[in-house]
């Protein structure tokens, strides 16, 4: 037995030391290498294939017409309407379609009733003298026809200048309001209230008027900031005073005194 050993052995060594048998046992493990690459890539193409195969049958679908009969989200026009609109601020996502409750003819007599009670209330509370409408029967025309002034100027109407009067009668009135403003000023000042600004509370002033003197003028033509604007009328006048001739002074015959 260690005779065979030993045979083995340095029939290992002698092969590990020949150049030629390690040359093809190294052939011999490349091309079992390359034979594992071919059947991988073999395999690789399998399954693309069968894959193919799968894909490239075919598709069962599978219809539902369910489907139409769903109703739209949008059941109102005007909902429909605001969402076809191309302007943006009319698209409202979260509006919700509200249901008008229409009302009944109970109600519109209510509310026409109400409406009517505000406006008597109203006019109730504008009027200075709220028996008004018992004595409109007693009233002369002219007292009605200033009453509805007075309504129509508490609606905004523009009111009136004022009664004719006579002029004597008009000049006594405006002397004694006059009286009234100086005394109520002469009071003020007795009491320490007056003040300078505060005169044409008691006494009507009299408005400044500007002073609009154009200056020495030669009057013709028109002075409008610095600059004299004379018409074509103007000239034709200042020519023809000038074409004038001077009339000449002759004798008369005859002429003299008489008895």
């Amino acid at each position: 037995m260690s005779s065979l050993a030993s045979l083995i052995n340095s029939v290992k060594a002698n092969t590990a030391s020949n150049p030629h048998i390690t040359k093809s046992l190294k052939r011999t493990a490349t091309t079992s290498k390359e034979e594992l690459k071919q059947q991988r890539k073999k395999q690789i193409v399998e399954k693309k294939q069968g894959s193919a195969t799968k894909t490239s049958g075919p598709s069962v679908v599978v219809f539902d017409g369910s489907v139409l009969q769903k109703k739209p989200t949008l059941e109102d026009k005007a909902s429909k309407k605001r969402f076809l609109d191309s302007r943006i601020s009319t698209v409202d996502p979260t509006d919700v379609v509200e249901q008008k409750n229409k009302p009944t003819a109970k109600d519109v007599e209510e509310e026409a009733e109400n409406q009517k009670h505000d406006m008597e209330l109203k006019q109730l509370l504008a009027t200075s003298n709220l028996l008004e409408e018992l004595e409109r029967e007693e009233m002369t025309s002219k007292e009605r026809r200033k009453n509805t002034m007075k309504k129509l100027e508490g609606l905004g109407v523009k009111s009136s200048p004022g009664e004719k009067m006579p002029l004597s009668v008009k000049l006594s009135l405006d002397e004694s309001r006059k009286q009234k403003g100086i005394k109520k000023l002469q009071e003020a000042k007795d009491m320490g209230i007056y003040d300078k600004s505060l005169k044409h509370l008691y006494v009507k002033t009299k408005e400044k008027k500007r002073d609009r003197d154009p200056g020495i003028t030669n009057g013709i033509g028109r002075m409008k900031g610095a600059t004299l604007t004379i018409n074509k009328s103007d000239i034709e006048r200042i020519k023809r005073q000038g074409a004038k001739k001077k009339s000449t002074g002759g004798k008369k015959s005859g002429g003299g005194k008489r008895k």
